[in-house]
């Protein structure tokens, strides 16, 4: 339950949200790690990063040194999975510079699976647009639950 107090939203009781957040894991050095989680149901999508904690952003110019996905539980029901990038205003960045094609059977539970799309590794980088990362499957998944984990060096905290 929850309601305006002085024009703010507040609640009341438990809370659940509706979406899993993706995280920056804390690091003094330029090389980040963002943790992307999802379900079969909730798959990452270009959204309003600006006014919405759920989504992070790769910044700008950044470029992907490794990106991984744990499967926690496993996929059931579609063909495969294309890893993405987008700008937040919806303009594709590569619809699979992550990792093309994640196919259902290498998603069983308690397994990583090494991404090597295009933009991980090597230059491009994500380019000039600060990037959101985006889940599109193929079929019709039932079940599922992993953790995306992807490395990226931040260029403007190299001095």
């Amino acid at each position: 339950m929850s309601e305006l107090i002085n024009g703010a939203r507040t609640s009341f009781g438990r809370r659940t949200t509706e979406k899993k957040a993706a995280c920056i894991l804390p690091s003094s050095t330029p090389t980040k790690t963002m943790v992307v989680p999802f379900n079969y149901d909730e798959l990452p999508a270009v959204g309003d990063a600006e006014n919405d904690a759920t989504y992070a952003l790769i910044p700008a110019n950044a470029i992907i040194k490794s990106s991984h996905l744990y499967v926690e539980t496993a996929f059931l029901g579609g063909t495969s999975y294309n890893i993405g990038l987008h700008q937040a205003d919806g303009t594709v960045i590569d619809l699979d510079g992550i990792d093309a094609g994640v196919l259902l059977a290498a998603l069983t539970a308690n397994t990583w699976i090494v991404n090597d799309g295009a933009h991980v590794g090597a230059a491009p980088g994500i380019g000039a647009a600060a990037a959101q990362v985006t889940v599109v499957a193929t079929g019709t998944f039932t079940a599922g639950e992993g953790k995306l984990v992807i490395e990226y060096i931040e260029p403007d905290l190299i001095s």
